[in-house]
């Protein structure tokens, strides 16, 4: 399936699907495949990308009483969920073979539950399908809550297919009252019901309301509070019985409110205790920074849009100029509000301010533009959190040949407006035609899609008709690192720098030190990476440039850590770190994150990395930047295979290489692959880690990358001599030495 499952044989078919038993092909390890009877062509594409995202937060909860949602997509149009498989038997089973669970056993059962359920609430999930058949009891005695998404994907789907409401969430015997009620939107205690019904059944052997009419059920459901049976076993506590009895309560607010609250009121009737476990720890930060969207286009010409992103591009790269300013990325912000178009009950305004917040961005600044004939006329709005703290409107029209001078004077009039002072920078005004910026801003698109080649090809447009055009330049330095032609990507960020110098545009010096520190680093020239990254973060001190000097930051701690100086990668990685705190920037926190904790596993504080890891992963996920998911669940199998946690590895390396297949990142996936492979070795399957290791060389030559190659040929010839062929493993590293000298290369990083 995919290339990625292999599947072994059926576990079980029910409403909302059917299960097999899978391997995934990669890393050799089971898992679970669900197909749902529905199809993804049943509703439009933002109702698809709605249930996508919505399955997909499964993937935020890392608790050890909830199964794993590790892939969800579409497979021939069909949905499927790929989720950890727990080596056990589900709870339905144990009551179809009417065997006897104690009410101490349904205490235990329920402890499991309602852990499960405080760490996906602490998400902002409601599971919608909680019952027995949903809770596996694994051969380690403990219970995991399973399906998380499925029954939201599966009602989305059946809701979009004909327009008519969705049938109620959850299964009949164990779903609260609300489920059935007109345009129910279900809570977090609606699983609470659910469980409470659940201990009801392991405790009494039926459910609540056990009648044999479905209506009668439904009637009993709205109108009878659930009453203990008097055949019920003898020796239940009347506390407990008052438990499950609360959380079966008609009315939602009289149920016990919380998860955590269900843990407390549980606690006393165990015979062991259960330790309380810290709370998920999330970053929530006030912004303080400045962000600006693409402006809309008034008319319905599509070939002006461009105009939109190369103002609001400028605004950003003016807007940044300010001493002590914090500008959120124009890509990543633009990127968050579409993101955030799926969320429910969130207003085009709430959105906005949603998505400002996410990037540290306090002001927003919006807007349309008009093209007439040769004239353009752009208005400006600015939103600055809740409440009625908008700004009037900026307005400017004129001549569309004079852009550049029209964007300054939009840009000092928005700063006046702001309260910001008008920008004193020395950079000489934009030059060049509009063809060049357009073909620039197509060729940033295109970049922004993956499409390197694209971009390289509309970025040599862009040259060819404006010869100093620097962020084209910049653009295709950029490009060509990516692909692996470091000479060519060298030539064009030294001319950018060189154009920078000659105009005294430190701010563009800035960036193409930067962008040469990258290539470098990408190159495995970790030294010369250094040198250029110092000379950019003083460049930026000088200047006060907040965003650029925690960027670069960023960039230095990881190059500081390919050089093993831990101590220095580290003060590096917390100062960018500080920086993006004190802004409210969430999403910049993404790479020092972990950067912080790739020092910290190397140092052995693996509870400390995972600390960071997670946190990183938080901010991805809630970014939707899949790039970065993968990059992170990569770091997290190293940390736990270097913790000999081989299992945890193995889920985390399985989410990596799914994030990273999506993308177009290839040395993210050649880095993936580095390390199923060592996990491999670690745990002494030689086959399987030639096979993984044969894919990286593979990635590395797609792609002309021969310094990655030669690290690659050496890891080979490090596994052929474990598997004890010693004339096969000098054979590549000989390879290695030809390809490109031995280690170095992409390492899988963004700095």
């Amino acid at each position: 399936m995919r290339g990625r499952y292999r599947l072994l044989r059926c576990l079980g078919e029910g409403a909302h699907g059917v299960s097999y038993l899978a391997r995934h092909e990669d890393l050799r390890h089971p898992c679970v495949v669900k197909l749902l009877p529905h199809r993804s062509g049943d509703g439009g594409v933002v109702t698809v990308n709605r249930l996508r995202e919505e399955a997909r937060s499964g993937f935020e909860v890392q608790d050890p009483n909830v199964v794993r949602v590790l892939d969800c997509d579409v497979a021939a149009g069909v949905w499927y969920f790929v989720m950890e498989y727990v080596d056990g038997v589900d709870l339905g089973h144990v009551l179809g073979l009417r065997l006897h669970v104690g009410w101490r056993q349904a205490v235990r059962v329920g402890v499991d539950a309602a852990q499960g359920l405080t760490a996906i609430h602490g998400v902002g999930l409601v599971h919608r399908d909680i019952k027995p058949a949903n809770l596996l009891l694994g051969s380690d005695n403990s219970v995991r809550v399973a399906d998380l998404g499925v029954a939201a994907l599966a009602t989305g789907c059946q809701e979009s297919a004909g327009g008519a409401a969705a049938p109620p969430a959850g299964t009949l015997p164990y779903a609260p009252p609300e489920a059935f009620r007109p345009n129910a939107r279900l809570h977090p205690t609606a699983d609470l019901y659910s469980l409470g019904a659940t201990l009801f059944h392991l405790i009494t052997g039926r459910p609540p309301h056990a009648t044999a009419s479905v209506f009668q059920r439904l009637v009993d459901l709205q109108c009878r509070p659930v009453t203990w049976p008097v055949d019920a076993p003898g020796d239940v506590p009347a506390a407990l019985v008052q438990v499950v009895l609360r959380l079966l309560a008609i009315e939602p607010e009289d149920r016990i409110p919380t998860a955590a609250a269900v843990l407390d009121q549980l606690r006393p009737f165990v015979d062991s205790p259960v330790a309380a476990r810290p709370p998920i720890q999330r970053d929530e930060l006030s912004p303080r920074g400045i962000g600006v969207l693409p402006l809309r286009n008034e008319t319905s010409v599509i070939d002006d849009d461009w105009l939109g992103y190369a103002v609001a591009d400028s605004l950003c790269k003016g807007l940044a100029a300010l001493p002590d300013a914090y500008v959120a990325d124009l890509d990543v912000l633009a990127g968050l509000v579409n993101r955030l178009e799926a969320v429910e009950g969130l207003g085009p305004r709430e959105r906005l301010l949603e998505a400002g917040r996410r990037v540290g961005a306090a002001t927003l600044i919006t807007g349309r533009f008009r093209r007439d004939a040769g004239r353009v006329r752009v208005v400006l709005e600015s939103l600055r959190g809740p409440g009625p703290r908008d700004t009037a409107a900026v307005e400017i029209e004129g001549p569309l040949g004079e852009l550049p001078a029209l964007e300054q004077a939009l840009l000092e009039r928005l700063t006046d407006r702001l309260g910001l002072g008008r920008p004193t920078s020395a950079e000489r005004p934009r030059t060049g035609t509009l063809a060049a910026r357009e073909k620039f801003v197509l060729g940033r698109q295109a970049y922004l899609r993956g499409d390197y080649e694209e971009a390289i090809a509309l970025a040599k447009d862009a040259i060819r008709l404006d010869l100093e055009s620097a962020e084209s330049l910049a653009l295709m330095g950029i490009c060509l690192a990516r692909l692996g032609r470091y000479d060519e990507a060298e030539a064009c960020h030294r001319r950018h720098e060189a154009l920078a110098r000659e105009r005294a545009d430190e701010r563009g010096q800035i960036e193409a030190l930067a962008n040469l520190g990258v290539m470098y680093y990408f190159r495995g020239d970790y030294a010369a990476a250094e040198q250029h990254y110092r000379r950019a973060v003083r460049l930026a001190e000088q200047r006060d440039l907040a965003t650029e000097t925690a960027q670069v930051c960023n960039n230095l701690g990881f190059v500081l850590y390919r050089r093993g100086r831990l101590e220095e990668a580290e003060k590096a990685f917390l100062r960018a770190i500080e920086t993006h705190r004190a802004y409210g920037g969430l999403t910049s926190l993404v790479g020092p994150y972990n950067g912080m904790g790739n020092v910290l596993a190397e140092a052995g504080r693996f509870q400390e990395a995972r600390d960071y890891y997670q946190r990183a992963l938080a901010l991805a996920t809630e970014t939707g930047d899949r790039t970065s998911v993968g990059t992170t669940h990569v770091h997290l199998g190293r940390c736990a295979a270097q913790e000999g946690r081989f299992a945890d590895a193995k889920h985390e390396l399985t989410m990596a290489l799914n994030a990273l297949e999506e993308t177009r990142f290839w040395n993210g996936l050649a880095r993936a692959y580095e390390v199923v492979t060592d996990l491999h070795l670690q745990m002494g399957d030689c086959a399987e880690a030639l096979r993984s290791v044969d894919k990286r060389i593979d990635v590395a030559r797609q792609h002309a990358n021969v310094r990655m190659e030669a690290a690659a040929w050496q890891q080979k010839a490090a596994v052929l001599r474990a598997a004890g062929r010693p004339r096969e493993a000098e054979a590549c590293a000989a390879r290695a030495c030809s390809a490109g000298g031995g280690e170095g290369g992409d390492q899988g990083e963004r700095p």
